[in-house]
């Protein structure tokens, strides 16, 4: 919901310690976060880490809800693959509600698999 204050897009990679990754934006209001900062998965370190690798501070408000998150692809330590998560190719973001609250889908020889909420799922 739009609240008066300039939007950024931070861009981030998250990383588990079974060396899943997924990288996304998430859009909130300036400053949410630097680049270079970490955060923790809301269920601990041990779940693994989100790292901000760009910002893109807009200056305005865009309209978009605060905490609204996309996740623009996902990599299978098993497979080696890199995979394009069902709900980016909707157009659709995966959570409203922030970092450590994203879930979707990816296809992995033939099969869906759920992944996200800060490393808690992985596909």
């Amino acid at each position: 919901m739009p609240n008066g204050i300039p939007d950024s897009a931070f861009y981030w990679t998250f990383a588990s310690p079974a060396g899943d990754q997924w990288t996304g934006v998430t859009v909130a209001d300036e400053p949410y976060a630097e680049l270079g900062q970490l955060f923790s998965s809301p269920y601990g370190p041990e779940y693994g880490t989100y790292a901000i690798t760009n910002v893109f501070d807009y200056g305005v408000e865009t309209g978009h809800q605060e905490g609204a998150t996309w996740v623009s692809s996902y990599f299978d330590p098993i497979t080696g693959g890199v995979y394009e998560p069902y709900y980016y190719t909707q157009g659709l973001p995966d959570t409203l509600s922030g970092l450590g609250t994203e879930v979707d889908y990816v296809l992995i020889d033939g099969v869906w698999n759920d992944f996200g909420q800060g490393g808690y799922l992985l596909a």
